[in-house]
């Protein structure tokens, strides 16, 4: 019990003070950090009858670091999440295999190039909020598990942050919803 706290204290102390990627993730609350990958607007999401919840979209940009130049990610790319919801939007778990993929072709310059699975991982995590409107947010958060990429992310979970417009989500995950996404896959300290 005390490690945990120990471990919610820093993450508080680091968001609060902006000294991990000046900022945290806004549902649940971890600290932002690099890299980070951005997902373009092409992409879809939803939630299947059976609680499933799909998002598919096209990572499109990897930044290393703050003000660094941002690579860009070609090639056969997609970024898959299945991961399954209880009724309450709470998470119920992956769905086997890795919940969440990265894909695509993507030259880092010195580091070097890399192509096809850029990263994998197992969900740990998800928030939702439905706004009232047509634009929803969720976070996914997720260990890194394996990836041509893996040796950037050592030490750090992923936190995917979807900002999803034209969505028909109302806060209940028993009924079936969609939208578009768009958004973000930073790095997240791993709690110690």
């Amino acid at each position: 019990m005390r490690r945990w706290k120990r471990a919610l204290l820093s993450i508080l102390v680091l968001c609060g003070l902006g000294t991990i990627g000046n900022s945290c993730s806004d549902l649940l609350g971890v600290p932002l950090d690099f890299p980070q990958i951005v997902f373009d607007t092409n992409g879809v999401m939803g939630l299947q009858p059976n609680g499933t919840l799909l998002v598919d979209a096209e990572p499109v940009a990897i930044r290393l670091e703050a003000g660094g130049a941002p690579a860009r990610i070609t090639g056969d790319r997609k970024l898959d999440v299945a991961i399954r919801l209880n009724e309450d939007c709470s998470l119920d778990g992956g769905t086997g295999g890795a919940d969440i993929e990265v894909d695509g072709d993507v030259d880092l310059g010195p580091l070097g190039s890399f192509s096809g699975q850029l990263l994998a991982g197992e969900v740990l995590d998800f928030a939702s909020r439905d706004s009232g409107g047509p634009t929803d947010e969720y976070e996914i958060l997720s260990s890194v598990l394996q990836g041509e990429l893996i040796h950037l992310y050592e030490g750090k979970n992923l936190l995917i942050s979807i900002t999803s417009p034209n969505s028909n989500f109302e806060g209940d995950c028993s009924v079936t919803f969609e939208g578009d996404v768009l958004g973000t896959i930073s790095a997240t300290p791993i709690p110690q």
